[in-house]
């Protein structure tokens, strides 16, 4: 990683991403610690049928990621990468299993298109610095819009993931409950 060039990158919903309570938007994956995992020991990722218009319920396995630094930060830019394409339900696919079972996958992309409609278009954000603080967990820091955040990648089940941070579960729950966005202010 020494001697590495760190290249900005552009990102529209990146704030919501990462900085949280920080700049004041619901946030998207990445943030905070987790606990166990309930997914079953295969990782399984949906496909679409080809002979249908309607989705398919088959599931393919993935080959398990290496559990080393660089494929924790691929996860972190793949996940970047897909909320500032707009591409919120590839988002929600890498969250870990709990952070799934509070919001289904269009209820999370109905969530972050009404309630984080206002994200800032082509933030740039830089991965300055990642280290593996244990076999399993994974600690970015994310400069974005001028402040440097934590952000964290979870190895469950053969693969890096990510996590809702707190601010972003709160504004889950909200929306499950009610379908209103949550308010920053008190």
């Amino acid at each position: 990683m020494t001697g590495e060039r760190v290249r900005p990158r552009r990102c529209r919903w990146l704030r919501g991403l990462v900085c949280g309570a920080a700049v004041g938007i619901i946030v998207m994956p990445l943030l905070a610690a987790c606990g166990g995992s309930d997914a079953a020991s295969v990782p399984t990722v949906p496909t679409v049928g080809r002979s249908s218009s309607a989705p398919s319920t088959s599931v393919a396995a993935v080959a398990p990621q290496p559990q080393t630094v660089e494929a924790a930060r691929e996860l972190l830019d793949k996940a970047i990468g897909r909320g500032a394409a707009g591409d919120h339900a590839g988002a929600w696919d890498l969250l870990v299993p709990e952070d799934q079972a509070l919001i289904d996958r269009g209820d999370y992309v109905a969530y972050q298109r009404t309630c984080n409609a206002d994200s800032p278009q082509g933030a740039p954000y830089e991965i300055n610095d990642i280290r593996l603080e244990d076999p399993t967990t994974a600690l970015a820091i994310v400069k974005v819009l001028g402040v440097s955040l934590p952000v964290h990648a979870f190895y469950r089940d053969g693969q890096w993931l990510t996590r809702l941070s707190d601010t972003n579960r709160n504004g889950v729950t909200v929306w499950t409950t009610a379908r209103t966005c949550p308010t920053t202010n008190p």
